[in-house]
């Protein structure tokens, strides 16, 4: 194993280990040495954004999230294509990030636009794309549009139930977010 995937191996850990601050230290050192290299649109550039992104989400860095999860779309689109897998996690990372920074209207489209090729790439029952399904009604919890997000979180739940398993973790995360939605409405 050469010295950059050593240390990315590194930066993962510390993110798993919700040692934010390290994690992002880590792959901001990786980044830069990348950009160093000229090779910032490379696979190698991929690999790192998306976990910076995560690790500048939970450390509250939004702005900083928002505009990395631009550079990382934009250059997995260059990369990839907008047939690839990763394009389309990328996709949903900037949703997010746009929903925390308040660019709601856009993160919902998004997020909406990234399900619909989700749905045509791998089909309705595909593990990302019910993850991108529950993400967009969580999203739609979020901004306010309860009763829409609730009838997706239905749905979602109906999917993960026939396509995982009751057993699946995303099947019970859904199925708790429904009692609870339930449990208030009653």
């Amino acid at each position: 194993m050469g010295e950059l995937q050593f240390r990315f191996a590194e930066a993962l850990q510390e993110l798993s280990s919700e040692n934010y601050d390290r994690a992002a230290e880590l792959l901001e050192e990786l980044l830069a040495e990348l950009e160093s290299e000229g090779s910032l649109d490379d696979q190698r550039a991929l690999q790192v954004r998306r976990p910076l992104v995560h690790a500048y989400s939970r450390l509250g860095r939004f702005e900083e999230a928002a505009d990395l999860a631009e550079r990382n779309v934009a250059a997995n689109l260059e990369l990839l294509g907008s047939e690839d897998v990763e394009t389309l996690r990328a996709q949903e990372d900037l949703a997010i990030a746009y929903a925390r920074i308040g660019r709601r209207d856009e993160a919902v489209a998004r997020m909406k636009e990234t399900l619909s090729s989700w749905r045509e790439l791998m089909g309705a029952d595909y593990c990302d794309t019910l993850y991108c399904q529950y993400s967009l009604a969580r999203l739609l919890w979020e901004v306010g549009r309860r009763d829409e997000a609730a009838v997706l979180y239905e749905q979602t739940l109906v999917a993960c139930q026939r396509a995982l398993g009751s057993g699946d973790s995303l099947t019970q995360e859904v199925a708790e977010v429904v009692a609870a939605i339930d449990g208030g409405a009653g």
